[in-house]
């Protein structure tokens, strides 16, 4: 192994194997190895390849999901722009509402908290979790929240939403619904 090597399987970790070619969206141990043999030339083993990695402290855990929007602060202003371009808009028979959706437990959650080692902490807790969702939307203008109440947070509690949404302003053409995330940030703003 040269020193080369090394620093291009470092600075290869850190871009997506779709930049190079590849179809994948991560990189295993094999993909990284037949990566660096066309570029170096240098035939290695992928579990050669694990060692390496460990060598430079690079461990294998979960990546975070992110929307693309999020890793491009441009692309958020832009959106949230024009957002607040549709807002200051609106036509007579249109309508804007904020939509989101909670979880609600019965049962408390639990995290982490200090305690001695070798003790663990008890929480007493009703029973039995029951959960319900809530599928909600505000209307900036009003302050109206329109909410529902599922059993099941999936597509059939947020088309009855919507249907109720529909119902209460049935008097509007056109119903624009953003997602909440953009309300909280147009407040920051």
């Amino acid at each position: 192994m040269t020193e080369d090597y090394l620093e291009r399987l470092e600075v290869l970790i850190y871009q997506s194997p779709q930049e190079q070619g590849w179809q994948r969206s991560t990189w295993t141990r094999e993909l990284l190895a037949q990566q660096l043999e066309y570029e170096t030339g240098i035939r290695c083993h992928e579990s050669h390849i694990g060692r390496l990695l460990h060598m430079l402290n690079i461990r294998w855990g979960r990546a975070r999901p992110t929307c693309k929007a999020s890793d491009n602060p441009h692309g958020k202003a832009i959106k949230t722009g024009k957002i607040k371009a549709l807002q200051a808009n609106l036509g007579d028979d249109e309508m804007m509402i904020y939509q989101d959706e909670v979880d609600i437990h019965l049962n408390p959650k639990i995290g982490p908290c200090w305690m001695q080692r070798g003790t663990q902490f008890n929480i007493a807790t009703p029973g039995q979790n029951k959960k319900r969702y809530l599928f909600g939307g505000l209307n900036p203008v009003t302050g109206h929240i329109i909410w529902t109440e599922s059993d099941r947070k999936n597509s059939d509690g947020f088309i009855i939403w919507l249907k109720e949404l529909a119902r209460r302003y049935r008097r509007y053409a056109t119903i624009h619904v953003v997602p909440f995330f953009f309300f909280s940030r147009l407040v920051q703003d």
